[in-house]
């Protein structure tokens, strides 16, 4: 009988972790801008040599509605 209810009690406790955990990850921290996918934008060099930069855009719901602008979120950029 001792055993049953360890065994349901630890599979309680695993099951309420699991969910927790699942309800977490799936949430959008607070604070944390929506943003679209990433996109490239190409260009070419002085040189003569193409690169592109990783960019984005992104609104931050969270803030005020007044200070609510899209923006542009810039990764980076890589030759191309």
């Amino acid at each position: 009988m001792r055993r049953l209810i360890v065994i349901l009690a630890v599979a309680a406790i695993m099951a309420a972790t699991m969910l927790g955990t699942a309800l977490t990850a799936s949430a959008q921290m607070v604070g944390q801008p929506t943003c679209g996918p990433w996109q490239q934008a190409r260009y070419v060099s002085a040189s003569g040599w193409p690169y592109f930069w990783w960019w984005r855009w992104c609104i931050n719901y969270t803030v005020a509605p007044e200070d609510q602008t899209w923006y542009v979120d810039w990764a980076g950029w890589e030759w191309g």
